[in-house]
């Protein structure tokens, strides 16, 4: 099975070097692991990334970013709910977990919008296990699997960063590589301005494009949006 992936190692060794991440021995293990998954022609996956160690109290999660050979299909919509981002979005990519380096890998679901707004209200530990019930109020529509997917969602809109110009948005909306991209000296690489956002913002309404309700024929003139879906920008890869 064909499959594309980060160096590993070399991250890891640059990571170790800056006296950050999990370590030489365990990014090899997690080498290992992305070698596993992508090799898995039951999964399917295309790309794989290795996303982070989330810490629990009974058990950690491993988590693995991919995009697959065959996304799914995009179920049917509830009428009256803010419609789920499908294979793109905040859901432009797939996540499994595995609470312990070589064990077995769990596929998350997509994350809702009504799960991004509550999980934005919420401050609790992990526990490792995905089937949990999430203790909390206001209560959370979902398990521990629905809430740690989205936290993943927050995290990688607000802090996977990328050279600025590495990157440019196509006409479909995807990000393909510039063609003419200069890296800039690693001294000017200490700016902010020259990184941007990978991935699109995350607004308000829980999804990274906001979807606006169709005004009733005899209300086009007085219907009101609310101010979440009212709310614009940034545009994708800002800085």
């Amino acid at each position: 099975m064909q499959y594309e992936c980060e160096d590993m190692l070399g991250d890891a060794a640059l990571l170790d070097a800056l006296g950050v991440g999990i370590g030489r021995t365990e990014m090899m293990n997690v080498a290992l692991a992305v070698k596993k998954l992508g090799e898995d022609p039951k999964k399917g996956v295309a790309t794989v990334r290795f996303f982070g160690k989330f810490l629990g109290t009974h058990a950690d999660y491993y988590v693995f970013e991919t995009t697959l050979k065959s996304p799914p299909e995009e179920p049917e919509q509830q009428p009256d709910e803010i419609p789920i981002e499908w294979n793109t979005g905040a859901n432009g990519y797939v996540y499994f977990v595995a609470n312990h380096l070589g064990g077995p890998l769990t596929q998350l679901p997509h994350v809702t919008p009504a799960q991004v707004k509550a999980a934005r209200t919420l401050k609790r530990f992990l526990t490792g296990r995905l089937a949990n019930a999430v203790s909390s109020y206001p209560v959370f529509p979902g398990n521990e699997g629905n809430y740690l997917r989205a936290q993943i969602a927050r995290i990688s809109c607000t802090t996977v960063v990328c050279p600025a110009g590495l990157f440019v948005v196509n006409e479909e909306g995807g990000l393909e590589n510039a063609e003419e991209f200069t890296p800039l000296p690693a001294r000017e690489m200490g700016a902010a301005a020259n990184w941007s956002h990978r991935y699109s913002h995350l607004k308000k309404q829980g999804r990274c494009m906001v979807h606006k309700r169709e005004a009733p024929e005899d209300e086009e003139d007085t219907f009101e949006w609310t101010e979440e879906e009212l709310e614009e920008g940034p545009e994708q890869l800002v800085s």
